[in-house]
C-alpha cells in the first residue's frame, strides 16, 4: 500500500466516523495528517509504505488494521 492508497481509506474512515481529516503537503513528498485529534506524517505517498512505518501512522492515528478494513 503506498501512501496515497492509506490516505483515500482514511478519508472514508474518517467521514464514515463524523471524523475530521485534514492533510497538508509536508517537506517533499510528505503530507502532515491530522485525523480528529491525533496526528502524523505520511512519507513518499507514491512509494510503497514499509511495514514498519505503516503500523507506526496506525499507531499514531489511534487505528488498527482491522479498523481500515470496515
Amino acid at each position: 500500500m503506498n501512501g496515497d492508497e492509506l490516505l483515500r481509506i482514511l478519508r472514508k474512515l474518517a467521514k464514515a466516523r463524523g471524523v475530521e481529516l485534514d492533510a497538508k503537503p509536508g517537506r517533499g513528498d510528505h503530507v502532515k495528517v491530522r485525523f480528529g485529534d491525533r496526528a502524523t506524517v505520511l512519507p513518499g505517498r507514491k512509494e510503497e509504505l514499509r511495514t514498519g512505518t505503516f503500523h507506526s501512522v496506525l499507531k499514531d492515528l489511534g487505528l488498527s488494521k482491522e479498523d481500515l478494513k470496515g
